[in-house]
């Protein structure tokens, strides 16, 4: 699994990079492109939405499972990835490149404390793949690289 080490995330497999100040743009993690499979769809909130941190925004659909889509932050969805809507295969090809979701300004910066750096995700992921290992006795990959 590829964690980046320049972004956020949270417990529900989303990232979070922040570009300009008051601006960020969210995706699904690796980790959380193959716990759903193939992607199938993608529901995401129109252009100049507001969503709030915890309240669900989208939902992600793959073959094997499907997720609701949690705000990590507050604020005005900017842009919306259309490529993801007509081809949310490019999520399981691209997680973090163009297999991004949203972009929003964000209206609450102190939010951005709440999200976990990328050792601490690995961390979480780390755990959660060595519970299924344990739960269904199958053989994970548990390696993680940390690009900067």
């Amino acid at each position: 699994m590829l964690v980046l080490e320049d972004l956020k995330y949270t417990e529900g497999h989303l990232w979070v990079k922040t570009e300009e100040p008051g601006e960020a743009v969210i995706g699904i993690t690796d980790y959380g492109q193959v716990f759903l499979g193939k992607m199938v769809s993608i529901d995401l909130p129109e252009e100049g939405e507001e969503i709030v941190k915890d309240d669900v925004f989208g939902s992600a659909e793959g073959r094997k499972n499907f997720m609701e889509l949690y705000s990590p932050l507050t604020g005005k969805v900017t842009a919306i990835n259309e490529l993801v809507l007509e081809e949310p295969e490019v999520i399981n090809s691209d997680p973090y490149d163009d297999g991004w979701l949203i972009k929003i300004k964000y209206s609450q910066p102190e939010e951005m404390d709440d999200l976990l750096a990328s050792d601490e995700y690995e961390a979480m992921v780390e755990e959660l793949l060595l519970a299924q290992e344990d739960e269904e006795d199958v053989d994970f990959e548990d390696d993680f690289e940390i690009e900067e």
